[in-house]
């Protein structure tokens, strides 16, 4: 028999953040209206669904966001540097002017997603599924793409 979870929508999420919880993985989530410019640093959301959600200017720095599914989810403007974003699923999602340095995004799904103006300093993408994507105007300086090979430029 397996237990569950708590529903917690943004007013609960953010409260337990400022009281210094960290790990969310025992709740489900429900972004209602939006999270806009939050700072959730160092969350673990591993393997929640929080897809359509919208968490523009987010604060998801160091956050494991490891098999998280992310299904059209609007992170424009979020600072993702540091995250692990290991096999997460994040098809249709719009990341424009998104900070990803240094993130781990490895055997992520990220087909038809936008990807805009984002800082992929350092990222990690090896293995992830960017099928039907839109790239254009990142900063690449030692990106470590899809197939392995490193971009800079």
């Amino acid at each position: 028999m397996s237990k569950s979870k708590l529903l917690l929508k943004n007013r609960e999420i953010l409260e337990l953040y400022t009281t210094g919880v960290r790990d969310f993985t025992m709740f489900n989530l429900y972004i209602s209206d939006g999270i806009i410019g939050a700072n959730l640093s160092g969350v673990n959301l591993s393997g929640l669904d929080l897809s359509d959600s919208y968490m523009e200017n987010i604060n998801l720095s160091g956050a494991n966001l490891s098999g998280t599914i992310l299904n059209s989810v609007c992170l424009d403007g979020a600072n993702l540097s540091g995250a692990n974003l290991s096999r997460a699923i994040l098809v249709r999602a719009s990341l424009y002017r998104v900070d990803m340095t240094g993130a781990n995004i490895t055997d992520a799904s990220l087909g038809y997603a936008d990807i805009v103006n984002c800082n992929l300093t350092n990222a990690n993408l090896t293995g992830a599924d960017i099928e039907g994507s839109w790239f254009e105007g990142n900063i690449h300086q030692n990106t470590i793409l899809p197939d392995g090979s490193i971009r800079t430029d």
